[in-house]
């Protein structure tokens, strides 16, 4: 008898492409997600490369009857965003808000300047609040996640996730006024 088993090399390859179609599939959420959480594109990449690495060395352990593959993903994903976060926090860095920027008096560039200043100030405002008010705030600002799903990503009920959102926005804005 020819039985395929788990470890034979057809076996393997269709898990590394299923992988792959995974990865391609959520890999543009993913980024936008350690994006919000205020990460720039070199660490959001390096953040994303590991939440994969991770994904893949765990995958026999993913269980779908558990979640769904997105949801396990972002989990992970947000595992390693804090640890990035608590390593950050670690060495502060304090912005100037206030700094003036000289640029040609054009209306492109104004405008450009303009919001690349508003974008300062929202990440500013961002790495004041929680790790836990950060990524209520990112996972509400992803299309595919539905509430139901942010919620399973960090481990409480629909209505908590919702109030934790509420709260979040409320925090967010109120820093966002600080700095205005």
């Amino acid at each position: 008898m020819n039985k395929q088993t788990s470890n034979s090399p057809s076996n393997t390859v269709a898990k590394l492409q299923e992988f792959e179609a995974r990865v391609e599939k959520l890999k543009g959420p993913l980024f936008a997600y350690l994006g919000r959480l205020g990460f720039d594109l070199r660490t959001a990449e390096d953040l994303a490369q590991d939440t994969f690495l991770k994904a893949w060395r765990a995958n026999a352990q993913f269980d779908e009857r558990k979640a769904q593959y997105s949801t396990w993903l972002f989990r992970i994903a947000c595992n390693v965003a804090f640890d990035a976060m608590r390593q950050r926090q670690k060495v502060v860095e304090t912005a100037n808000t206030d700094q003036v920027m000289d640029a040609p008096d054009t209306s492109a560039v104004s405008d450009s300047i303009h919001m690349e200043q508003l974008q300062q100030r929202l990440n500013v405002a961002l790495a004041r609040l929680s790790a836990e008010d950060q990524e209520t705030i990112a996972l509400s600002g992803i299309e595919q996640l539905t509430k139901e799903e942010a919620a399973a990503i960090v481990g409480c009920s629909t209505a908590t996730y919702r109030t934790r959102l509420s709260r979040a926005r409320a925090r967010l804005k109120n820093q966002w006024e600080l700095l205005t």
